[in-house]
């Protein structure tokens, strides 16, 4: 019988009770997963953010069944991957829409390990492949800017106006202008060094959300790869322009766009930590806070 491993579990049920009943049905569903793509598991079963991983024997060789907990990020992941067709990115063997359910080649679990802006290139490189034209029924990140901008607008208010009225207008900026975006192709959506693995024919991405817009979208994830401390906000607004640049050339964007799009989700991403009240000053809580209040002066 397999089970949602106690990781997961304690992280779904802590934002929503109604995971209690997608955990308990889980062996049921892992069983009727296996039983209809004929797998059988042979290896360690690992839990991610929203997700269950099982490595498999199959009929098409070695793969992983991944099975995810119903979420709005899920919903575009499949078609993504298939549209991808292994090019750049995981190859998807077979799904179950209904089920949320993915049956995936299996790869090195190497994930990306290379210099800091080696990786940078890589990961920008490797949104530059992936940006096809996407099917016109695909989730686009320009639908989101009206939410976003709420988003925005409700965190400082109730996290007691932490941030300056010129960093949030700023953002709320960018934003709009993300909601104006005629981008026709496709972005991962959740692209960093954790999504990046090695396959016999190099790096490949894995857990994309499946979403059409600019890859500056995902720059502040791929910016942060192998981040080291900085000296002070200088060094740090100085390090992440440096990185900007190499993202930006790499994956064949405008370096203002993905500046903005930097400093855009490291304010949302803020705003988040201030909401949640007793904020622990990691190492991202500092990165966040030197690029809102100093990328775009």
């Amino acid at each position: 019988m397999i089970t949602v491993p106690d990781s997961l579990a304690a992280l779904l049920l802590r934002d929503n009770d109604d995971a209690r009943q997608w955990i308990d049905n889980f062996p049921h569903l892992s069983r009727d997963v296996l039983q209809a793509w004929e797998c059988e598991p042979n290896g360690a079963i690992r839990a991610g953010a929203v997700a269950v991983v099982i490595p498999v024997r199959s009929p098409s060789g070695p793969a992983v069944v991944k099975i995810s907990y119903p979420h709005l990020g899920s919903t575009g992941e499949a078609e993504a991957l298939d549209l991808w067709n292994g090019d750049g990115a995981i190859r998807l063997l077979d799904s179950d829409t209904a089920r949320l359910a993915l049956l995936l080649e299996r790869v090195d679990d190497r994930s990306l390990d290379v210099p800091p802006d080696q990786g940078i290139a890589i990961g920008g490189q490797l949104l530059a492949r992936l940006a096809v034209p996407a099917p016109a029924r695909m989730h686009h990140l320009a639908d989101t800017a009206d939410e976003w901008e709420q988003q925005i607008r409700d965190d400082q208010q109730r996290a007691g106006h932490p941030l300056p009225d010129r960093t949030i207008d700023a953002a709320i900026e960018t934003v709009r202008d993300l909601g104006q975006d005629t981008t026709k192709t496709m972005v991962h959506g959740d692209l960093h060094g954790g999504n990046i693995l090695h396959a016999a024919r190099g790096w490949v991405v894995i857990d994309p959300k499946g979403m059409v817009g600019t890859p500056a979208y995902d720059a502040i994830t791929m910016c942060s790869y192998r981040r080291p401390p900085a000296a002070n906000a200088e060094a740090e607004i100085a390090e992440t322009n440096r990185r900007i640049e190499i993202f930006s050339d790499a994956a064949g964007v405008a370096v203002e766009l993905t500046r903005r799009c930097v400093h855009a989700r490291a304010v949302t991403a803020l705003l988040w930590d201030f909401r949640r009240g007793d904020v622990p000053r990691t190492r991202n809580f500092e990165f966040r806070m030197h690029v809102s209040e100093g990328l775009l002066s």
